[in-house]
């Protein structure tokens, strides 16, 4: 899906629940909230990409402690693997991720949404192959109303106004 994201998580997000947490794309937390593998207790494996988050954030040996015990991964850890972007005081939580969210919708849509396609690529790509998809993207969105209108903005030293064209 090309559309971002964005999850506030405020609670305990535990199997399914943290699975979902971290299949969006960025992720604001407030200090008390958890994340738990709490897969293996009831006889399953982590899924819905679960596995893959916790592996490329935390390394295959704290992923599998997690995993296998259910330990629970707090915020702060969450936030120095990289599981979420930022900690934020909890009566700050819903602010943060509006103010976050306002920037996203200021943006160009197709570039936020292909940009989103590029980066979800990146992630498996070869350099090579990735640097020409980059190039084809970029060649569609330098055809697009709204370039124009970001490059008009700019050399008027005015807001751009997107309208997703």
């Amino acid at each position: 899906m090309e559309k971002p994201v964005v999850c506030a998580l405020n609670g305990l997000a535990a199997g399914a629940g943290a699975s979902l947490a971290l299949a969006c794309d960025v992720r604001f937390a407030a200090p008390t909230a958890k994340l738990i593998a709490s897969f293996g207790p009831v006889g399953l494996v982590p899924d819905s990409g679960f596995s893959r988050a916790l592996v490329r954030a935390m390394g295959l040996s704290n992923a599998l402690e997690h995993a296998w015990t259910a330990k629970p991964i707090l915020a702060t850890d969450a936030e120095r693997w990289g599981l979420v972007n930022k900690v934020v005081p909890e009566g700050e939580l819903r602010a943060e991720v509006r103010t976050f969210i306002e920037k996203i919708l200021a943006a160009p849509p197709r570039a936020v949404a292909l940009t989103k396609r590029s980066f979800n690529r990146a992630a498996e790509a070869d350099f090579e192959g990735h640097l020409e998809y980059e190039a084809q993207l970029q060649e569609v969105l330098g055809k697009t109303a709204d370039h124009m209108e970001g490059v008009n903005a700019f050399l008027e030293g005015r807001a751009a106004k997107f309208k997703g064209e």
